[in-house]
């Protein structure tokens, strides 16, 4: 299992161009996310 540093996974988000700035945006987005695999399910 590779465990990543916080620093390599807020380098990822931005060279994949997601938000890194708006923390209330990205509890938004991941609500959205866990909305649609509680729908799947």
């Amino acid at each position: 299992m590779n465990i990543k540093t916080q620093e390599e996974i807020i380098q990822n988000k931005i060279n994949h161009g997601f938000n890194t700035t708006d923390i209330a945006k990205e509890f938004c987005l991941l609500y959205r996310e866990v909305a649609e695999a509680y729908e799947a399910y």
